[in-house]
C-alpha cells in the first residue's frame, strides 16, 4: 500500500517536474542580438536605397527608377535588355511646367535639387533620356503622400516579459499543487 502511494506520488511530481521544464525551455529561444556565433565573414555592404516616394518607368531601351528624398530627385537608370547602369546619359525632367536638370552622382546615379518635393500630390513627371546613340522619353507618376499625424505615445512598462513569466509560473505551481492534492485524495480512496 505504501509503495503504490510513492509510486502515484512519484509519477505526480514526474508529471509535475516535466510540466516545468517544458513551460521553461521556450524561454531559452529568444531571439537576441550582439553575437556573431564565430562567424569572421566581412559584412558585404548594403547599397542605399531611398525609402521614399519612388517612381519606375520603362521602355524597350531604358528602366529608369526615380525616388524622391526630401528635396532632391534620385534616378537610376539601366539599361534594359541588360540590366546594367547607364553612366554616360543626360538626363532632364520635367513636371508642371518645372525643368530639372539631372547630375551624375555616386553609384551611377543621377540627381537634381526639387523643392517641389515636399508637396504632397500627384506628380506626372516626364524625362528625356540621351545616351551614346539611343534617344528616349519616360514618364511615370510620383506620389507624394501627406505627412503622417504624430504617433501617439505608447507608454511600455518595463518588464512586461517577466510579468508574463510570473503569472506563468504562478499558474504552473497552482496547477503542480492541485495535481499532487488529487493525487492524494485518489490515494486515500484506494486505502
Amino acid at each position: 500500500m505504501r509503495n503504490e502511494m510513492s509510486s502515484v506520488l512519484n509519477r505526480n511530481f514526474t508529471a509535475a517536474l516535466g510540466a516545468a521544464l517544458l513551460a521553461v525551455l521556450p524561454a531559452a529561444g529568444y531571439g537576441h542580438g550582439g553575437e556573431d556565433h564565430g562567424e569572421d565573414k566581412a559584412a558585404a555592404p548594403v547599397p542605399q536605397i531611398a525609402s521614399g516616394p519612388r517612381l519606375e518607368s520603362t521602355t524597350p531601351d531604358f528602366a529608369l527608377l526615380a525616388a524622391a528624398e526630401k528635396n532632391r530627385l534620385v534616378v537610376w537608370l539601366d539599361r534594359y535588355a541588360t540590366n546594367e547602369p547607364v553612366l554616360d546619359a543626360k538626363i532632364q525632367a520635367e513636371s508642371a511646367g518645372r525643368k530639372l536638370e539631372f547630375k551624375p552622382a555616386a553609384g551611377g546615379t543621377y540627381e537634381a535639387g526639387a523643392d517641389w518635393l515636399t508637396q504632397p500630390g500627384r506628380h506626372e513627371i516626364s524625362f528625356t533620356i540621351e545616351a551614346k546613340d539611343t534617344t528616349d522619353l519616360m514618364i511615370g507618376v510620383l506620389e507624394i503622400s501627406s505627412p503622417a499625424a504624430p504617433a501617439k505615445n505608447i507608454v511600455r512598462l518595463p518588464g512586461t516579459r517577466w510579468i508574463w513569466a510570473g503569472i506563468g509560473g504562478v499558474l504552473l505551481v497552482a496547477g503542480t499543487v492541485l495535481a499532487v492534492l488529487r493525487g492524494r485524495r485518489k490515494i486515500k480512496e484506494a486505502l
